[in-house]
């Protein structure tokens, strides 16, 4: 039996529709396993390590901190465009720093942004092995 997805015979379209179901529900469910464990690796990590998984390091040290606030608070303000490119940031930073200056001004002082946890942290890296995806007969 061939699937190549042309067939019209009723039999086979039903085994190739099941099949592709079956592997949908795996995936998904393999999915859902990895993000719980994932969690569960996080929080226990945060338990440890109250400190732990903060998120990336600010893209702005203190000086543009400074710059960037005389800027917004000045009687005319420049766009935030021009702020962002004379600052080497993005607008999104900038937009972020007008915002909430008091948690950009706390990601500064730890080192981290404002203690939401990228997802992607706690994904343990292994270095790629080619034998791994080899068959053996």
């Amino acid at each position: 039996m061939t699937f190549d997805g042309s067939t019209h015979d009723p039999m086979q379209q039903a085994v190739r529709d099941t099949l592709i179901a079956f592997m949908a529900a795996t995936a998904q469910a393999q999915a859902e396993a990895t993000k719980s464990a994932q969690r569960a690796g996080i929080d226990h990590k945060r338990r440890a390590q109250p400190n732990a998984y903060l998120g990336r390091k600010p893209s702005y040290d203190r000086a543009a901190f400074d710059r960037i606030r005389l800027a917004l608070d000045s009687a005319s303000p420049p766009s935030l465009s021009v702020i962002a490119k004379a600052e080497g940031l993005s607008k999104q930073t900038v937009f972020r720093l007008k915002q909430d200056p008091q948690v950009a001004l706390a990601a500064l002082d730890t080192g981290a942004c404002d203690g939401r946890p990228s997802l992607m942290l706690s994904i343990p890296f292994r270095e790629f092995q080619p034998d791994h995806f080899k068959r053996t007969v």
